[in-house]
């Protein structure tokens, strides 16, 4: 479905409404003959009328054109790559509330703006990790990385995800020296990499302020940040963007593909590469195929509200994985529960097991504090879960065709937030959801299902 237009329409990046007298705006939507068709700037009138239209600010559509190279991009593509990910609320993941949006539209989307500085991202006072060579030590002659010139071992861990440098660091003696390689750290912050959130703080810094930054420095004191309303709306604005570059290139490459990449709910922090995100935090996540056979979700009551702690995933082919915690002794039950009133969930609480046959997602109750509530969804199955507390009213549902990766939030205690990535059909609906569903999802209007 297209989003709605009318006098409160918005874009589809951002989320924030258009003013009436707006005119930085741009509308993206198909012609005849299938051709997608991008409007200049202003030129918004006529299109409003057209089944498919996406309306972008006009900086907000200049951002996106920041994550891609003159020669990648590709309308269709991208067009395509939107389609999914904006079905099911309109926008790309998030509409801010009326009063986000007058507090904060301006300052947020001024050139500019970044809600700190360099001088407050970097801590004198965190010590840095201690180096030590134990590679050194242990280097042999099979490593095969000491016939290049430390030039070329440059290039190829500038190439690589910050954890996996660090892998090969341990494995390789001439890699070692790349630790202390400001080019190395630099590119972390490049629009693309694992601190790219940060690319307009750095890009409006003078030649010589970024001369002076100890790259190293910074990306160690960026590793957890404290929860800052506009801080996590930027990273969710850069994240998504991300998204739709790496979906748009994958498309491009098979464009006959009848599935499209997407994703649901907070899928896509492994952007930045960091287990650890905001403070007293990590995020782990989980590969999912045909040989998951089983899921046990492990809930308990603390404080008088249950919470999810633990999801575990049960394969035919390989090892179970655990994420979060379940408490020895917890009950064991299947099935569907409603009410969550029973002295049961008392801790150590119960863990539910649901035999998985194709896995199209989760219903859930979720507030700042955590998973309330847990339901899997499957295709030519009934529900299986807990609806959790009934005085709690944040419910959600994700879910696609095809997942593929599920991406779990945990803090010490309780999973507090999750996404799911995987594959989804062009027209961006899911098929297959029975009507035993329905008393779970009927009722959702599009801002309650959970894109982000």
């Amino acid at each position: 479905m297209p989003p709605q237009q009318g006098p409160k329409s918005s874009c589809i990046v951002c989320g924030f409404n258009f003013r009436p007298d707006e005119a930085k705006i741009r509308a993206l939507y198909p012609a005849a003959g299938k051709k997608i068709v991008l409007t200049e700037v202003g030129a918004k009138a006529k299109p409003r009328q057209v089944d498919g239209l996406y309306l972008f600010h006009d900086q907000c559509w200049g951002r996106i054109m920041d994550h891609f190279c003159p020669r990648e991009f590709d309308l269709a593509s991208f067009y395509q790559a939107l389609l999914p990910v904006a079905a099911q609320s309109g926008q790309i993941f998030w509409r801010p509330g009326d009063d986000y949006q007058r507090q904060y539209k301006e300052e947020i989307w001024h050139p500019n703006f970044v809600p700190f500085t360099t001088e407050q991202l970097i801590n004198p006072a965190k010590e840095m990790p201690k180096f030590t060579d134990t590679v050194g030590r242990l280097a042999n002659k099979t490593d095969i990385f000491r016939a290049l010139p430390v030039e070329l071992c440059e290039m190829v861990a500038v190439h690589l995800p910050t954890r996996d440098y660090f892998v090969l660091r341990s494995v390789s003696r001439a890699m070692v020296p790349i630790f202390s390689s400001t080019n190395f750290w630099r590119s972390r912050f490049l629009i693309n990499e694992e601190r790219g959130y940060l690319h307009y703080m750095i890009q409006r810094l003078a030649n010589y302020e970024r001369n002076q930054i100890d790259w190293r420095l910074l990306y160690h004191c960026t590793c957890k940040w404290k929860y800052s309303q506009q801080l996590d709306f930027l990273i969710k604005i850069w994240q998504s963007l991300r998204w739709l570059r790496d979906a748009t290139l994958a498309i491009k490459s098979n464009i006959s593909t009848k599935m499209l990449p997407a994703f649901r709910g907070r899928a896509l922090r492994h952007y930045h590469n960091s287990t650890s995100w905001f403070e007293n935090t990590r995020t782990e996540s989980v590969d999912i195929d045909s040989s998951l056979s089983e899921i046990a979700i492990s809930v308990v009551k603390i404080d008088d509200i249950t919470y999810v702690t633990g999801l575990k995933f049960s394969y035919d082919d390989r090892p179970d994985v655990l994420i979060g915690y379940t408490a020895p002794g917890a009950t064991t039950m299947d099935g569907m529960i409603y009410s969550v009133n029973d002295d049961v969930f008392e801790y150590p609480g119960v863990q539910f097991m649901v035999k998985v046959s194709h896995l199209l997602g989760f219903w859930f109750k979720l507030t700042s504090r955590g998973l309330h509530g847990f339901v899997v969804l499957q295709r030519k199955s009934g529900p299986a879960g807990v609806c959790g507390d009934e005085t709690i009213e944040e419910e959600y549902a994700i879910f696609l065709d095809e997942v593929t990766k599920i991406i779990v939030t945990l803090d010490h205690c309780k999973i507090t937030n999750l996404g799911i990535i995987g594959m989804i059909n062009r027209t961006g609906e899911v098929q297959g959801l029975q009507q035993d569903y329905d008393h779970l999802l009927d009722h959702y209007s599009p801002h309650r299902i959970y894109p982000s």
